[in-house]
């Protein structure tokens, strides 16, 4: 605002008449001359300029440093105080229009916001009493359903009793009917005295019990989950023996496991309240296990030196769960829903895995020009055989005639051996050394078997059905036998085979087994033939 001010009164001071040059001015020009004389006109570049001889001419506004006037100085004082005096009246009547436009703005600002309040008011309790409606309406018409849902009730337990008592009234006629037919029967047999006998109802009607007689088969596959202890227990063993044999030797991390197939079978005998089954399943996992540790062996000077191993190659490997068993049961509680029967039976088990795919390497030590890089394949196998009697229970449910659950649960006794080998093969230098340690244990175990069915007669000889088995060993130690020292190359490790099993009775584990199938049957009712 200010530079707009300066602006306006130049301008003013420029348009001044030319009167006020009419007196002596002084022309000092950028060479250094100074002229003295009047300045007649001027434009925009020059000025038309009159000396004190009279002589004319134009000079150049580019040229002059600056013009100094007389006596025009008072004069030019004066008429920028009436232009600033003139300017500021104009500045303050400016102001005054903008302080009463601002004013009419507030109050119109003011006045629109109290029209919206009172706009927003008005439009809250419209919603507010539309909602009250609406929620009065909503309550009407809940009422009117109640109501109209209590009188269905009603009308419904009404027509009811009268068809319930309409039934009651034709069962009376009917009872009635029937015994007057009764009544006059008796009564023409006893006019042509014809005397009948009647068999004893035990002949009439045999037992349910005493007809059973019934040979099943059925057939099952699906998805397992395998566990064993054999080989979990050898390389706890095999990590005590690195670490008090301090000559070489490994460190197995746990194994990483994939479930896998499994398939069952099973033929089944029924004969009054006798039961007899014999069977078998096959469950299967896959596993594999990494291994870090140190070699010892003689470098190319004969040095001993030791130097770090480690697995670079594990693929999974199959390991397998096989099961036979016979067993004979008795019900003891039979009814028309369910039975229970014990079970008396004897249970055989082979457990079995090999790997022939698992490489560790011992790379050189590079401050030792002596050292040579090692390849080591292992060769690992393992069989684990027990057998046994076992005891236990059988509940089974009938229902509906279609249906059917069957459930087992049974401890075994059972005793056995295991053997663990490994081959261990080290290739360098073109050629190769092998090595060989076998591991034989003897093992008590108390075993759990459960099992469950629930089977749907699609028709009288075929059925289909689903389960599930579950196995659990817990082993024991009681005797250790074999070879554990690894003394040859690439790895060696020395402690003798009763230090060894005084620190590894308490790595016996367990091992799991469980699976779930899905399968189909067939069956012989041989209780419907002999009743025809």
């Amino acid at each position: 605002m200010f530079y707009l001010k300066r602006i306006f009164v130049l301008s003013l001071v420029v348009l001044i008449p030319i009167n006020i040059f009419s007196e002596t001015q002084y022309v000092y020009m950028k060479d250094g001359r100074i002229l003295k004389g009047e300045v007649l006109h001027q434009s925009a570049d020059k000025i038309k300029f009159k000396d004190e001889e009279g002589k004319e001419e134009e000079i150049l506004k580019h040229s002059i440093k600056r013009i100094i006037f007389k006596n025009a100085e008072a004069e030019y004082k004066r008429q920028k105080q009436e232009v600033e005096a003139r300017l500021k009246k104009e500045q303050e009547a400016k102001l005054k229009r903008e302080r009463e436009i601002k004013i009419k703005r507030e109050r119109e600002a003011k006045l629109k916001q109290e029209r919206e309040a009172k706009f927003k008011q008005e439009q809250e309790a419209k919603l507010k009493q539309e909602q009250e409606a609406k929620l009065k309406q909503e309550q009407e018409a809940k009422l009117k359903q109640e109501q109209e849902a209590k009188l269905k009730q009603e009308q419904e337990a009404k027509l009811k009793q009268e068809q319930e008592a309409k039934f009651k009234q034709e069962q009376e006629a009917k009872f009635k009917q029937e015994q007057e037919a009764k009544l006059k029967q008796e009564q023409e047999q006893e006019n042509k005295q014809i005397v009948t006998e009647e068999k004893p109802k035990s002949e009439t009607q045999p037992s349910p019990i005493a007809e059973f007689h019934k040979l099943e088969i059925l057939a099952g596959i699906g998805r397992s989950q395998y566990e064993s202890q054999v080989p979990n227990f050898h390389r706890g063993v095999e990590g005590y023996a690195t670490i008090l044999g301090g000559n070489g030797g490994f460190f197995n991390s746990a194994p990483t496991r994939k479930d896998s197939d499994a398939k069952t079978i099973n033929l089944r005998y029924s004969w009054k309240r006798f039961v007899g089954d014999i069977g078998g399943s096959h469950m299967n996992s896959l596993e594999s296990t990494t291994s870090v540790g140190y070699i010892v062996y003689p470098d190319l000077s004969s040095n001993v030196v030791s130097q770090g191993a480690f697995t670079a190659q594990a693929p999974l490997h199959t390991i397998s769960y096989k099961q036979i068993n016979a067993q004979i049961s008795y019900s003891v509680y039979k009814h028309s829903l369910f039975e229970i029967r014990p079970i008396l039976g004897y249970h055989k088990i082979w457990q079995t895995g090999k790997d022939n795919s698992t490489y560790d390497i011992s790379p050189k030590d590079p401050n030792n020009s002596n050292s040579v890089d090692w390849a080591i394949r292992y060769g690992t196998s393992f069989s684990d055989y027990l057998s046994g009697p076992s005891v236990g229970f059988a509940i089974e449910s009938k229902w509906n005639e279609k249906w059917e659950t069957r459930f087992e649960l049974q401890r075994q006794f059972l005793h056995g051996n295991s053997i663990y080998t490994r081959d261990q093969i080290a290739f360098l230098l073109g050629g190769a050394f092998e090595n060989r340690t076998a591991v034989n244990n003897e093992w008590k175990v108390d075993g759990l078997n459960v099992s469950g069915k629930l089977i749907y007669h699609w028709k009288d000889s075929v059925f289909f059905w689903s389960g599930f088995q579950y196995s659990k060993l817990s082993y024991k130690m009681e005797s250790y036998g074999g070879d554990l020292n690894l003394s040859g190359d690439p790895v060696s490790a020395y402690v003798t085979s009763l230090l060894i099993q005084s620190l590894t009775q308490g790595l016996a584990g367990n091992s799991t087994a469980k699976a779930i199938f899905i399968g189909a049957g067939y069956s012989l009712d041989f209780s419907k033939k002999e009743t025809q």
